[in-house]
């Protein structure tokens, strides 16, 4: 709660919320897209690709803006271990750094 009302009622933190559910269901979308081409024995390498690297930019993006959601309402610890910029998703590792 901020202000006395819980966080989800400001509309910057349902903007944030909305982009964050935007990412997750279009890399879930790529990828199911991606499991279809491989599994129907069509070309898929380029599909895959393609939902790999959105996949790993959306969960970068998502941690982000749940990590700065989470510190407006004085939560931090819980997303401090898996959203840290050493850990899985930083550190240069991942498709994005290929390119």
């Amino acid at each position: 709660k901020q202000f006395g009302k819980p966080i989800n009622r400001f509309q910057a933190i349902q903007l944030k919320l909305a982009e964050m559910g935007t990412d997750l269901e279009a890399a879930r979308q790529l990828v199911y897209f991606a499991a279809h081409c491989k599994e129907s024995g069509l070309a898929h390498h380029k599909e895959a690709a393609m939902a790999k690297l959105f996949a790993s930019e959306a969960a970068a993006s998502i941690c982000d803006k749940a990590a700065r959601v989470a510190a407006s309402s004085g939560i931090w610890q819980p997303l401090g271990h898996s959203c840290s910029a050493g850990g899985a998703l930083g550190g240069g590792k991942g498709p994005h750094s290929l390119i």
